[in-house]
């Protein structure tokens, strides 16, 4: 489950939404705004898994190769981002190469 998807010509992080900020984007979202999976350009949606976790899926299956990455996998992939930004660098989440052939997880 990719965590972060492009709105409004900027990368957003589901995680780091708040409650309220996840459902104005979901409404922002239903009435048109477009998100863009940052993974391969594809058109997406926003959704909260059963764990809690906010993040982005595919409108439609366009052959994109991202792996769904385990509840762990994700849980440690964001908190090694925390700590990064709490030390002052700057960190992305599911950073991809400009020709898409890959996609750095911090």
């Amino acid at each position: 489950m990719p965590l972060t998807a492009n709105v409004d010509g900027k990368t957003v992080l589901g995680p780091e939404l708040s409650d309220a900020e996840w459902e104005d984007l979901r409404r922002r979202h239903r009435n048109g705004l477009p998100v863009t999976m940052r993974c391969c350009g594809a058109p997406g949606h926003l959704r909260k898994s059963k764990n809690g976790i906010c993040h982005f899926y595919h409108a439609v299956d366009n052959g994109c190769n991202y792996q769904e990455e385990s509840k762990e996998h994700l849980t440690i992939k964001y908190a090694i981002y925390r700590i990064c930004r709490s030390a002052g660098w700057e960190a992305y989440v599911e950073r991809p190469a400009p020709d898409r052939t890959w996609i750095s997880d911090v």
